[in-house]
């Protein structure tokens, strides 16, 4: 059980929320497919407190009256490997996925920790091109916004999308639980992620 819901959180979601994600409807025309034989699982985060607490976890759905032109996916580049050297104040972390169909791209999504520093999303085109979607400069763990591109992006298959960024594991990382550890990848807020979050339709 605890591999499957690792592997579904790295790899994508049905829906998600993070602290500072403003939840907000799928882009116009889209939405995701939810048969009857399919099984939801929540994955939660908890962290300790020392005192006794409970949790009463809902969820709402709203169902289209009529099947969406297309079917949202949540996909993800992600890296799991990573290892932060303590007092480093940039270690940079990378981490990408590949369209096999032609597809529209809706909404970006960075992920890591309170050691994110940065991350930046670019298209490689199967001729080569590339192409800035989105930078975050100034990434901040407690404001983990879905960004919506203004307009879908139209992608060929074989196109690939890289997610590159940087952790900041120094004392000048105000938010940095503790700038002596050696930080690899984990659950838990003072341990790190790196994963790059796209939402998609395929179109062919």
């Amino acid at each position: 059980a605890e591999l499957i819901a690792l592997e579904g959180g790295l790899g994508g979601f049905f829906a998600a929320y993070v602290p500072g994600m403003d939840q907000a409807p799928f882009p116009q025309g889209t939405g995701k497919l939810l048969r009857k034989t399919d099984n939801i699982v929540f994955q939660m985060h908890y962290t300790a407190s020392g005192k006794a607490a409970s949790d009463k976890t809902e969820v709402g759905l709203y169902l289209a009256p009529v099947k969406p032109t297309r079917e949202l996916v949540t996909s993800a580049g992600f890296n799991t490997t990573f290892s932060i050297p303590p007092q480093e104040p940039e270690v940079p972390v990378d981490a990408s996925m590949k369209f096999t169909k032609k597809s529209l791209i809706y909404e970006l999504s960075p992920h890591m920790h309170y050691r994110g520093a940065s991350a930046r999303f670019t298209l490689e085109y199967p001729d080569g091109r590339r192409e800035v979607l989105l930078n975050v400069p100034d990434y901040f763990f407690n404001w983990q916004t879905l960004y919506r591109l203004a307009s879908p992006k139209e992608v060929p298959a074989g196109t690939r999308l890289f997610c590159e960024g940087a952790f900041d594991n120094s004392p000048l990382n105000r938010f940095n639980p503790d700038p002596s550890a050696t930080v690899t990848f984990g659950e838990q807020s003072w341990e790190e992620m790196f994963i790059g979050y796209v939402n998609f339709a395929e179109t062919q």
